[in-house]
């Protein structure tokens, strides 16, 4: 691997910058240890890992075998630096192999949580919940592993530095991240208090902004609306709703395997939230082959399935989607013998609230979560934060969901919030939290700009051996 001109981090010393930063915000620690010993899940790089280089590794068998794919993830990767880190957690957790982390950060209780995996600024917002309550919530769990908690909280740290960055507020991105961090540790605090719940979530009524919003929007949906136009539906002349002939669909005529795969499912629901058979009865399924930054060949099933009558306005589309061992995952000791159980089980443990119809099956040896295609549903969108206010807003919210979702699973929640909140609120914390946030943003931003000079010669990374 070549050396990058990057900028290798050095924790032995502080730049006149942030040793500002740190003062301002009242974080640097009489006598904290300059470089302590770390934990490094595999063998460490020589140097820092060069990220295109990197991103045609763990993209090679989606360049090989499905190559349009690879061009649109990438094209849309090459966006801006947001969707590029969106696209790239592979990088990141390479990035934290390279870096290490301090044993003395890392309290027992903390060293194998249920992690979200991919905890960004665009991976929580509003859904119905199986309760009937629209929840703003953590959302997406495809990378939910156990490890260390400090992963989770360094990839929103570097997520908030980048959008600060993106939205022109770079000189703020300290003070944000801190604002993230004051709110996960006080959250812990009043989870080992009893003053709140490991079932919060944010809800209609509560005062932040952009919350509100989202979740108004949910509110609101028309479903009927969402079947035709969200989920590419129609009712065809039989009288039946069918999925449209759309391109980035392929209909699947023999559909006895998808029942065989969702009997299957139907072991998994939780058995308060399951209903009988016949709401389950497929009407139709497709193969869906379009897909977002991070999930792009991986195999989808769109199941048009009965719902609760024989009204065609009540039916039910729900997702197969496939799951793969997140490499990362094994490297924290984080062993997995089925990729949709694991999901189920992040969804399960840190969201407050059910969301609809999950479960998981197999289809040919792979391994699928299943979840309702809800049309009450809506993400945050780094486009609705419009000021450095609504920046300060959602790292509040940021810092208080992860909170509630790492400690939510463990046996005595109460005990593991006061082991965190003591771990994370110290002065040695901030300070690491703050370095690496810096020096990762530093590391994706030069990356980012490689990648999409890489991007106007060879649409795929790969130089053609003749170049």
């Amino acid at each position: 691997m070549r050396t990058l001109p990057y900028k290798t981090p050095d924790r032995r010393r502080t730049t006149t910058a942030l040793f500002a930063a740190l003062v301002a915000v009242s974080l640097m620690a009489a006598g904290c240890a300059q470089n302590p010993p770390r934990i490094r899940p595999a063998e460490p790089a020589a140097v820092v890992p060069d990220p295109v280089s990197l991103v045609k590794e763990y993209n090679a068998n989606i360049i090989e075998q499905s190559p349009d794919a690879a061009a649109g993830k990438f094209k849309k990767m090459s966006s801006d630096l947001f969707a590029f880190y969106r696209g790239t957690s592979d990088v990141f957790y390479r990035y934290n192999e390279y870096y290490g982390i301090d044993h003395a950060l890392v309290p027992a209780a903390g060293a194998k949580v249920q992690l979200h995996g991919d905890y960004h600024l665009e991976n929580f917002g509003a859904y119905k919940s199986e309760q009937g309550n629209i929840s703003f919530d953590l959302l997406d769990f495809d990378d939910t592993f156990q490890g260390p908690y400090i992963l989770d909280l360094r990839r929103m740290a570097v997520s908030i530095r980048i959008a600060c960055g993106e939205k022109g507020y770079a000189d703020r991105g300290d003070e944000m991240v801190m604002i993230f961090l004051e709110n996960y540790v006080r959250m812990l605090k009043e989870i080992e208090s009893g003053e709140t719940s490991v079932n919060f979530y944010y809800r209609s009524g509560d005062p932040q902004r952009l919350v509100q919003k989202i979740v108004e929007a949910v509110k609101h949906v028309d479903r009927h609306q969402y079947l035709e136009k969200g989920c590419k539906t129609h009712i065809a002349n039989n009288g039946k709703r069918v999925f449209n002939k759309d391109k980035g669909y392929v209909r699947i005529r023999n559909k006895a395997f998808l029942k065989r795969a969702i009997g299957r499912f139907l072991e998994t629901v939780l058995s308060e939230y399951r209903h009988d058979d016949a709401y389950y009865t497929i009407k139709d399924a497709v193969i869906n082959r379009k897909g977002g930054i991070g999930s792009a060949a991986k195999l989808k099933y769109l199941v048009l399935i009965e719902g609760d009558t024989a009204d065609q306005y009540d039916d039910v589309v729900i997702e197969c989607k496939e799951e793969r061992t997140p490499v990362w995952a094994e490297q924290y000791g984080a062993a997995v013998d089925n990729n949709g159980r694991r999901v189920f089980m992040g969804f399960y443990l840190m969201q407050s609230e059910t969301y609809p119809s999950i479960g998981y099956t197999t289809i040919e040896d792979k391994d699928f979560f299943v979840s309702e295609m809800t049309p009450y549903y809506r993400e945050l969108e780094t486009d609705d934060i419009k000021s450095p206010e609504d920046m300060k807003e959602m790292a509040v919210v940021a810092g208080r969901l992860i909170a509630k979702g790492h400690v939510r699973g463990a046996e005595d929640p109460k005990a593991a919030a006061g082991a965190l909140a003591e771990a994370a609120g110290s002065d040695a914390f901030r300070r690491e939290l703050l370095l690496f946030a810096q020096e990762c943003y530093s590391y994706f931003k030069q990356g980012f700009a490689e990648f999409r000079e890489r991007l106007k010669k060879y649409p795929l990374l790969t130089v053609p051996a003749a170049a």
